[in-house]
This record gives structure tokens, C-alpha cells and sequence, in this order.
């Protein structure tokens, strides 16, 4: 059945599939992809794709519930406001540009397979020639190095476009020419080979990296429950719509950005706010896509969904910043530059000396030597980074290990990052000799024991650990989220709560108040417990900073790190307390993810390179904004791991000391291979100036040193730093 309609022509119709010309869509991107996040969202169709390169609309249905007149109607429909859907889709995150994306899986088996494929040629070739055998023919030698070197003169030629005249490919492209049309057809192979297994080890660097970008979270679940005409109906996600009222149980996560309408939860937040403890939320307050309902029952209004909500606009700008993040060049590739440079005079300097095209091109292969240039960073990098995955530590790439031993600033986040994910009990306080502190804890965790709030587990745990865990039978405790508890045991009513639960049930607290703002100053929750209406006396929580930290920021400031700042969620004076204890050069609490970001980003404008270190989704964006970011994987976001470049995976902050000596010693490796391929690269071009040197030799001196300087990065292999005495900072082994 043909169309009725002038906004699109039938291409292909068969049971289940429908294919489309769309006029208004041809090189119209955002409106291809309004149209096709709109078709998306219509019960009838099963799956969409719209191209804006041959503007046409793909369709999939089920032709048992869907007629092909009811898809031209939405189709219609679809195209007729695309003018309003412009307005009111949200526009996806920009891609990553081409040379950032990783190179496919076939990609870097083809790449492994010329390698290999070259090897072969040159090792028969060569075995051939040394046990006197018939060594191959010369055509098929021309023949291979002329298919071998076709990767390489495509890489002139963008080079040559883009007017990079001088520069690694032009001159090796150049040899490989010359070399061919000379007779040199052998050397030739050489020189392609050495420069296909750089460019596989840099190639590998980059995929491992961006794979490990690429997966940005997905926190919210496939599948939610909205209500329709009061009964709770199972929807996917995607197919959720502002408006509607979506319902979240206990353990789900909330899908969308929205207003609460019906019931209170305790809401796990702490992804975002970086607060440990869920927050209570009633009808009326906000509630983010991606936290997680830990108590209670919650009816949400969809304000904001899909690409719109707030977690998808953190994971946005965390892509954003990924893509424009400034690739600083390393010094190794600096001085690359340089010898490029010096090659070239080295060239035409032969030349006016001796006008000899034989001497020419012998210190043209010399010189255009890929070793100083991609081995002397490659196998160095790729050593360390081997070295540090066997302590369970990812470091995607050499610009992010090298560039962390210069970081002068380190920011880190609190909960999870400085402080242990679990809360413990402190103190148990009481202002009478008749109450004991195990009194206070019993009655407490007996009130808490079915509480699976984190407060309320840590005293249970508290009181089964000291031996004075009382259960309470088959007395059920009223729990009132974000406030306490009431149970009525044998020795009476306990309540158990903060200080608003405390006065709601009057009771005061007035006795415990210069107590309770001590300990609240210095970072700790308190719970208050009362028996039959009388306060007993409070109990302090907190959660426990990591070991030796003090240790480890002696260490860090001895390895060249000038400030430590804390920067976090949490509440002001919390924050502030425990920077104060840590003798922290700066701190900032209550920050939103994107002002943790911001204040990076004035560290960055001041001149420091800044290293964060952080877990959760709320520290996300300030990861992929510093100069090299750290996330603790034990526990840690997804968010987080994706947007740091360096992975902890554990919570041993410790590992920071060896990743930043090792960092500075991969460096000074990276300089000596350097400077054994510069040195080699030197004597080569004067023995081939003084016509000591043949093409074949020069191929010869390309193998030795490139083994030389493979040999020097296996070192690296093995380290590990050296402790001067017991419990002194780590030094270079």
C-alpha cells in the first residue's frame, strides 16, 4: 500500500519491517534524530533508525498488533512537528572525533597479522640467505615491501595534505621509495616493520584506553513500573514520558528526574551528594534519576527523562571534557620533533657535501629510525603499565602516567575516598552513674535491629561486637524515615532518634545539647536513646578516615606534591573538621558535582596540575576535568572508574606513592631510550656520511638498538620502589 502523503515515500515494505524516504531529514542530523527519538518512544513500533546521510527511516513492528496505515499516521505525524521536537528532545552527547575512537578488534588483529607476516618473510629470507639456499626472488621482495609499505604512504599523503612536510611519515615514506626504486627493496621491509610494531603497541595503548572510557554508567534500570489508571504497569525505561507518575519500591532506582506525589523514602543520594547517610524525601521534594530507594515507597512525576535528567547531563559533560581535554604532547614526542628536524638537515647537509644519492639515502634510513620516536615511549609505557596492573592498578595510557608524577595539587573526596564506606560507633555518652554505656548501646540496637538503615546497622553490629546484643523477640520496631524509632520492650518504651525525633515524642534533649554540638562540629551523627520517656544518653557515629594518612601525605609532599585539598558533598563542618585534622592546604564542602568540577577548574587557571581522587558519580565530572584523575575501585562507581584515568582496585590509598615514582622512573627511561636511539641514530649517519654504512648495515643498526631499548623498558617490568629504612618514603629502585 502506497503512502498518502508528500512528507515521505515507501523505499521497502515487508511483514515487519518498513523502510522510508524522509525528504526533510536528508543532511538534517538533530532533525534525523529528533524524529527517530520520538518514533522510539510509540508503543507500536518495536525499534527505529533514522539517517540523515540517505534520509530514510527504518521501522520495526509487530504486524499482528500494528497496521502499516497506523505507522504512516505516526510517520506524518512525527515529521509535521519536528519543528516542536527540535525544541524539546534533548540533543545526545557529541561523539568522540575519529581519531579518537578506538580502533576495532578486526583492526588490531590485521595489525598483529602483518606483523607477523612480515616476520616470517624477513626471518625465511634471512635463514635462506645464512644456510645458502635460494633466497626469494627480487620481484617478490619488491613486490612485498611495496604492499607492506602502502599503510605508511597513505599516512604521507594525510600528512602531506595537511602540509606536515617534515615529520616522521613523509620520511619514511620517502625511504621506503627510495629504497624500493634502488634495488634496497629488503631495507625497506625492515624499516616498515620496526615502524608496524610501534605503531601496534601505541594503537593497542589507545583501544585498551578508550574501552575503558567508552562504557559511560547506566544507573538507572531497564525497566520501571508507572501508573496507569491507578494499577502499576511494567514499562521500559526508555519508554517513559514527562508526565508520567512512575513508582519506586525499596531497593529500586528511581529513573527519572522528578517530583515525589505520593509517599517518603530514605533515598540513597550519596552517587551524587557524596553523603554517605540516605536523605529523606516526602511529597513535594526532588528526586534524581539513578538513587537508589533504601526505605519506604515513592510516586514520581517525570519532569525530566532519558537524556534530559541529570545524570545523563553529568555523563555528557564528563564525554565533553574526555573529548576536549588538552593532549598535552610528551617530552619524549618533543624531542621527536626535534630529531625529525636534524634528520632532515642530516639529509640535505649529505647531499651539497658529497652530491653521493647512495650516501644520501643511507643517512635518509638512519635518520628516519621510527625507534626514538614510538619504541622509546611504547615499550617503556607499556612495561609500567603491565607492572601496575599486576598490583591492580589501570593506568589508561603513557600521557596520564607520566603526567601524574608532575601533579603538584592533589583534591580528594571524602566519603568512600578518605573515609571507610561503613560507619562505627565513636562514643556512647550518658550524664548518670546508674546508666552504663552498654545499657544505651542495648536498648539502642535492640530498637534498630530490623533498621536497615547504615547508622542503625553499625549499632547493632557495635553491640554484637562488644557481646551485649539483646534481641527484642517478636516486638516489631515503628520506624519513622529519617527520624527514628519506637519499640516496646519489657523494660518499656525506648525511642531512639535524632534530636527533632526526640522533641516530636517530648522528650528533651537539653541535656546532651553542648555534648551533642561538640561532636556534630567535629563530624559525627548523633543518635539520641530514651526509656519510657527518659533520656538515657546519645551516641556518637562516624565514619572511620583511612590508615595512615598522615603517612601518605609526608610521602606525597616528599615526591614533589605542594597542596591536598578535600573537596566533598558533605556537610560544611564535616568537611571542614577533618581537613583541619589532616592538616589539609584547602577544603570545600557541600559542593554539587559540577562546583567540584568548577573549583578543579580554578586550581587548573592558577598554573597547578591537579590530580583528583574520588568514587562516586559526584566526583565524575571533576575527575574527567583534572589533569589526571584517580578513582578508588573497591565499591567505586562505574561513573567515576570511566572518567578517571587511573583505576585503584582496592581502597589502598598507598598505591598512590608507587604510581607516582613509578611515573617519574618510566620517565627517565623513556629520556635514556631516547637518548640510546639519538646516540645510535648520530654514530649511524656519520659512518653513513663517510660511506662506512650500507642500506643493508643501516637496517642492521635499526634491529640492534631497537632490541637495546626494549631491553632497558623490561626493566621496568619488575620494579618497585626501594624503601630507604621501615616506614620511610618509597625511592627508585
Amino acid at each position: 500500500m502506497e503512502p498518502a502523503s508528500p512528507s515521505f515515500q515507501l523505499c521497502h515494505s515487508i511483514p515487519g519491517r518498513l523502510r522510508v524516504k524522509v525528504p526533510d531529514i536528508r543532511l538534517a542530523e538533530k532533525k534525523a534524530y529528533a524524529l527517530e527519538h520520538w518514533l522510539s518512544r510509540q508503543a507500536e513500533i518495536q525499534t527505529v533508525t533514522a539517517s540523515s546521510v540517505t534520509g530514510s527511516v527504518v521501522l520495526y513492528f509487530d504486524p499482528s498488533t500494528t497496521s502499516v496505515p497506523a505507522l504512516y499516521a505516526l510517520l506524518d505525524e512525527g515529521i509535521a512537528n519536528l519543528p516542536q521536537l527540535l525544541e524539546v528532545v534533548p540533543w545526545p552527547c557529541p561523539k568522540p572525533p575519529a581519531e579518537m575512537e578506538p580502533r576495532s578488534e578486526f583492526s588490531l588483529k590485521l595489525g598483529l597479522a602483518r606483523i607477523l607476516g612480515l616476520t616470517g618473510f624477513l626471518g625465511f629470507n634471512l635463514i635462506s640467505s645464512f644456510l645458502g639456499g635460494a633466497p626469494l626472488a627480487p620481484a617478490v621482495i619488491t613486490g612485498a615491501a611495496i604492499i607492506g609499505a602502502l599503510p605508511l604512504m597513505r599516512r604521507a599523503l594525510i600528512d602531506l595534505w595537511h602540509l606536515k612536510f617534515i615529520g616522521l611519515n613523509p620520511l619514511l615514506a620517502t625511504a621506503a621509495v627510495l629504497a624500493i626504486a634502488s634495488g634496497e627493496a629488503l631495507t625497506a621491509l625492515e624499516v616498515i616493520w620496526i615502524l608496524e610494531i610501534g605503531e601496534i603497541l601505541e594503537e593497542y595503548l589507545a583501544d585498551r584506553s578508550r574501552r575503558a572510557i567508552k562504557e559511560i554508567l547506566q544507573v538507572a534500570s531497564k525497566n520501571t513500573y508507572i501508573l496507569v489508571e491507578g494499577v502499576e504497569v511494567e514499562t521500559p525505561v526508555t519508554r517513559v514520558q514527562q508526565g508520567d507518575i512512575v513508582a519506586v519500591h525499596v531497593l529500586g532506582k528511581v529513573p527519572v528526574d522528578g517530583v515525589i506525589v505520593h509517599g517518603e523514602a530514605l533515598v540513597d543520594q550519596a552517587y551524587f551528594t557524596g553523603r554517605a547517610e540516605p536523605e529523606l524525601k516526602q511529597p513535594g521534594d526532588l528526586v534524581f534519576a539513578g538513587t537508589i530507594v533504601q526505605q519506604g515507597k515513592i510516586q514520581v512525576r517525570a519532569e525530566k527523562v532519558g537524556e534530559a535528567t541529570y545524570l545523563a547531563q553529568i555523563v555528557c559533560l564528563v564525554e565533553k571534557s574526555l573529548e576536549n581535554r588538552p593532549q598535552a604532547q610528551k617530552q619524549v614526542e618533543l624531542l621527536a620533533g626535534r630529531m625529525a628536524r636534524w634528520g632532515t638537515l642530516a639529509i640535505i647537509g649529505t647531499l651539497l657535501l658529497t652530491w653521493d644519492l647512495a650516501r644520501v639515502f643511507a643517512v635518509m634510513l638512519v635518520m628516519s629510525c621510527p625507534c626514538a620516536t614510538i619504541l622509546a615511549a611504547s615499550t617503556a609505557v607499556t612495561a609500567a603499565l603491565a607492572n601496575a596492573a599486576d598490583r591492580l592498578i589501570l593506568i589508561k595510557g603513557g600521557l596520564y602516567l607520566e603526567r601524574f608524577g608532575e601533579t603538584d595539587v592533589f583534591c580528594f573526596d571524602k566519603t568512600g575516598t578518605l573515609t571507610t564506606g561503613t560507619p562505627k560507633v565513636a562514643a556512647i555518652i550518658t550524664d548518670h552513674a546508674a546508666v552504663t554505656p552498654e545499657q544505651v548501646l542495648t536498648l539502642a540496637a535492640a530498637a534498630e535491629m530490623r533498621n536497615p538503615h547504615p547508622l542503625a546497622q553499625a549499632l547493632v553490629e557495635q553491640a554484637r561486637t562488644s557481646g551485649v546484643l539483646r534481641p527484642a523477640g517478636d516486638q516489631v520496631a515503628e520506624i519513622f524515615l529519617g527520624r527514628g524509632v519506637k519499640i516496646r520492650l519489657d523494660s518499656g518504651m525506648v525511642t531512639v532518634g535524632n534530636r527533632h525525633f526526640m522533641r516530636d515524642e517530648g522528650i528533651d534533649p537539653q541535656q546532651f545539647q553542648s555534648k551533642a554540638a561538640e561532636l556534630e562540629d567535629s563530624g559525627h551523627s548523633v543518635i539520641y536513646v530514651s526509656q519510657n520517656g527518659n533520656l538515657l544518653g546519645l551516641i556518637a557515629l562516624t565514619y572511620e578516615v583511612q590508615e595512615d594518612l598522615p603517612t601518605l601525605t609526608t610521602n606525597l609532599r616528599r615526591a614533589g606534591v605542594k597542596e591536598f585539598h578535600l573537596i566533598s558533598g558533605d556537610n560544611e563542618q564535616v568537611v571542614a573538621s577533618l581537613a583541619d585534622s589532616l592538616r589539609f592546604d584547602g577544603q570545600r564542602g557541600d559542593l554539587l558535582p559540577e562546583e567540584k568540577a568548577d573549583y578543579v577548574e580554578g586550581l587548573l587557571a592558577q598554573g597547578h596540575t591537579v590530580a583528583v581522587i574520588g568514587d562516586g558519580v559526584n566526583d565524575a565530572l571533576a575527575l574527567s576535568k583534572a589533569s589526571v584523575g584517580v578513582a578508588m575501585g573497591a565499591g567505586g562507581s562505574e561513573a567515576a572508574i570511566a572518567a578517571a584515568d587511573i583505576a585503584l582496585a582496592d581502597d589502598d590509598l598507598g598505591k598512590l606513592i608507587f604510581v607516582r615514582r613509578l611515573s617519574q622512573h618510566t620517565v627517565r627511561v623513556i629520556h635514556q631510550n631516547y637518548w640510546l636511539a639519538v646516540g645510535t641514530d648520530l654514530v649511524g649517519s656519520v659512518l653513513a656520511l663517510a660511506g662506512r654504512l650500507t642500506p643493508f648495515l643501516g637496517g642492521l643498526l635499526h634491529i640492534s638498538h631497537a632490541a637495546a631499548i626494549t631491553a632497558n623498558s623490561g626493566r621496568l617490568l619488575t620494579w618497585q620502589p626501594r624503601l630507604e629504612r621501615e616506614g620511610a618514603h618509597p625511592q627508585e629502585g
